[in-house]
């Protein structure tokens, strides 16, 4: 019953966030229309920040099914690019309802593991050895980028296409690591 109740929740909050902003939803208007009690809500998520915070990662990992290797970076991208194209209302509510440390803290946690086995991946291939630090320093570098990338193509209007907006990212963040082991040769 309770995989039940959460993926209710999920749905309806789904609803919600293509209706309206995410600062209007509510607690109450959220258990209302999944006909659950609050503690029910309670007994599942600390707040509607925990609540945004399960469903993103819901969302994550049903892209992550349709992708053939769900550890290629590069698809991952394209994949979270084309919902953000495909979902524009969802993203704007979500975009224009949270603060910038915020935003912060969703890109940067969801991003970090993926990021980092990447760059990690990329050295392991290319036979280089970088210290630790020099790997989480070039890792951090390309979330920044990446979240710059990511604001900038949610802010567009109309949408660029995905293929070739990410690609233009694609080709900076490979050149910047294959930059970085030439400068560690």
């Amino acid at each position: 019953m309770s995989i039940l109740t959460m993926k209710a929740i999920m749905q309806t909050f789904r609803k919600m966030i293509e209706e309206m902003p995410f600062e209007k939803i509510t607690v109450l208007a959220l258990v209302k229309r999944c006909e659950i009690s609050h503690n029910t809500f309670y007994y599942h998520f600390q707040d509607l920040y925990d609540l945004l915070d399960h469903w993103i990662q819901y969302e994550m990992d049903k892209l992550a099914e349709t992708l053939e290797d769900p550890s290629d970076l590069k698809a991952e991208i394209k994949a979270v690019f084309h919902a953000c194209k495909d979902h524009p209302k969802i993203i704007n509510h979500i975009l224009s309802s949270l603060s910038r440390e915020q935003l912060e803290y969703y890109f940067f946690i969801k991003t970090e593991d993926s990021i980092s086995k990447y760059v990690e991946k990329q050295l392991k291939e290319a036979g280089k050895h970088l210290s630790d630090e020099q790997i989480k320093s070039t890792a951090e570098f390309c979330r920044f980028a990446l979240a710059g990338y990511f604001l900038k193509f949610n802010y567009m209007q109309p949408k660029p296409d995905v293929d070739e907006y990410v690609g233009h990212f694609e080709w900076i963040f490979d050149d910047l690591i294959h930059w970085k082991f030439d400068q560690n040769a």
